[in-house]
């Protein structure tokens, strides 16, 4: 009860989502409730103590009508919670006919439904009394939610769809803390994505430039960095970053299949005044391998390995504003703002800011 308690608190304290379950509550659904990513999300941006939260997809309305389990009434919900809070995605699921979807027996009723989903912490909803208070339906409890554990729902039987779903999301990217429950087969699975990172040297240019080609394609705002100039740098000047020394490197990431995954560098100030300071750059973990926890060890490796240079007191790094994930990795590790620039870049005729942040090595 200790949880269900806590989350009424922030819930209640929270207008927007006590907004949000006013308009459904209007609607007069049978057994309607806000579900899945709206209440799992906020869970966690609480937990990792994140001042806003993160983005939604979409806002999940669930509800249990056996009498019209029509694709099309779901459809007339979505365009009337849209004209009344058109901020938000609405996606409207009558449960009575998600069994036809999933192939299972009849559900008998949006808790039973739940019960089905792929994830324990993603079966919980929300909604409005007739005293208009918050109430939770979470049939796996919220211990799971509250605890930061992703675990497989007791009756989802797809593993594979399982794992790759939390891949695709990048949860553990977005939240840090989260910890993956597997079982013994998942594990498995899950052994064949085991990472070695090792410092980068001449050798392995074509591997790191094919890389930071594709970063800088795939997200042209989060490098100062244009994929043209990178196309027109000479091999010889890439190997060179690739050249280890006692105030420069650059660490990768690499899968078992001796594929370069992620990558992050360094190098240190030259000027006499500024020698007591150095810059990490360019990381980057390929979309196939985010939300593994490989930037977090690339971070990890980074800072283990500037700790080994004498006289570096001062980790500095710029992060454009509107990379929540990176920017919220960067605080866990210690990172500090300590300046914005507004206009830092300016591509295709838009504007992105940066934060400037740092971490002290050694006082």
């Amino acid at each position: 009860m200790k949880w269900e308690k806590q989350l009424t608190l922030w819930m209640e304290k929270d207008a927007d989502i006590m907004e949000a379950l006013r308009v459904l509550q209007q609607l007069n659904l049978r057994e309607g409730a806000i579900a899945a990513g709206f209440v799992r999300n906020y869970v966690w941006d609480q937990l990792h103590g994140y001042p806003t939260r993160t983005p939604l997809n979409d806002v999940d309305v669930i509800y249990y009508d056996p009498e019209t389990r029509t694709e099309e009434q779901d459809q007339s919900y979505e365009r009337e919670l849209m004209k009344r809070m058109p901020q938000y995605q609405w996606q409207v699921r009558n449960q009575a006919r998600m069994h036809l979807r999933n192939q299972h027996t009849p559900y008998r009723s949006i808790s039973d439904a739940m019960m089905r989903w792929p994830e324990t912490a993603t079966a919980v909803a929300v909604r409005l009394n007739a005293q208009h208070r918050l109430e939770v339906i979470a049939p796996f409890g919220l211990d799971d939610l509250f605890g930061l554990i992703v675990r497989r729902g007791p009756q989802f039987e797809d593993v594979d769809y399982f794992i790759q779903r939390i891949e695709q999301k990048n949860w553990r990217y977005l939240w840090p803390k989260l910890d993956l429950i597997t079982s013994a087969s998942e594990a498995h699975s899950q052994s064949e994505r085991t990472i070695h990172i090792r410092l980068l040297k001449g050798s392995d240019v074509e591997a790191f430039a094919e890389l930071r080609l594709e970063g800088l394609r795939l997200y042209p705002e989060y490098f100062g960095e244009s994929l043209e100039e990178a196309h027109k740098s000479p091999m010889e000047k890439m190997r060179a970053k690739l050249t280890s020394t006692s105030d420069r490197f650059v660490l990768g990431a690499w899968s078992e299949k001796n594929e370069l995954v992620g990558m992050i560098g360094f190098y240190r100030e030259s000027g006499a005044k500024f020698r007591h300071k150095g810059v990490l750059w360019g990381m980057y973990v390929t979309p196939s391998h985010q939300g593994l926890g490989i930037g977090k060890a690339l971070l990890q490796a980074a800072i283990a390995q500037v700790n080994k240079i004498q006289g570096v007191e001062k980790v500095q790094l710029s992060v454009v504003t509107s990379n929540l994930p990176a920017k919220r990795l960067y605080q866990q590790y210690g990172f500090e703002g300590y300046g914005l620039e507004k206009n830092a870049f300016k591509w295709n005729d838009q504007y992105w800011d940066e934060e400037l942040m740092f971490l002290q090595i050694s006082s």
